[in-house]
């Protein structure tokens, strides 16, 4: 459930920069004089990505809490 809210949050982001991304990478390489037209991989294979390092970022603190002594934080509490 956790890893979800985090996909999402992730998709949103990524849903909102890639027109902005796309509109002043586009503008800029068109000034150079051999302009080329930006593909839309580096866009797919940065999405994908930053979607693999939230699944293991999640995915460790969350095995990392479920190992944990649940004692030990109520201690501090």
């Amino acid at each position: 459930l956790l890893l979800k809210d985090f996909l999402r949050l992730v998709a949103i982001g990524f849903i909102l920069a890639v027109p902005v991304v796309w509109f002043f990478m586009d503008n800029w390489l068109g000034t150079f004089p051999y302009a080329i037209q930006i593909s839309i991989t580096p866009f797919l294979l940065g999405g994908l990505f930053a979607m693999v390092i939230t699944i293991i970022t999640v995915s460790y603190h969350a095995i990392k809490l479920s190992n944990a002594n649940p004692a030990e934080a109520l201690k501090y509490e």
